[in-house]
């Protein structure tokens, strides 16, 4: 969640009342995933729902300005650290960033090219 609380209103009929909270579920494989969400709360109970999402492969970006000091951002989709290989396809470009890079779970590094 992007906020790990939610307020919501005290209600006065059984109609209740609608709260919104904003989600992003980034599954991490590719092809279907399932996830439950809960909300609870002390006073409330618990709300459940499921949570579908659907993962392709990842698609070049681009195009992309290249100039001097140009970044380009580049995110571990996976749930835990790993190694990636940086090449081009140019020998023009080079990146300073030394391959192989190790990314931290879920977290974006910017790469100097």
């Amino acid at each position: 969640m992007e906020k790990p609380t939610v307020e919501a209103p005290a209600v006065t009929s059984f109609e209740g009342a609608e709260v919104i909270c904003n989600i992003k579920f980034e599954p991490s494989n590719l092809g279907d995933s399932r996830a439950l969400l809960t909300l609870s709360s002390p006073d409330a109970g618990e709300y459940t729902c499921v949570l579908n999402g659907h993962s392709t492969p990842p698609k070049p970006q681009g195009p992309i300005k290249i100039g001097k000091g140009c970044n380009i951002e580049f995110k571990n989709p996976y749930n835990e650290a790993l190694e990636f290989n940086i090449r081009f396809d140019n020998p023009v470009f080079s990146c300073t960033n030394k391959s192989p890079i190790r990314v931290d779970a879920k977290k974006p590094v910017q790469l100097a090219v």
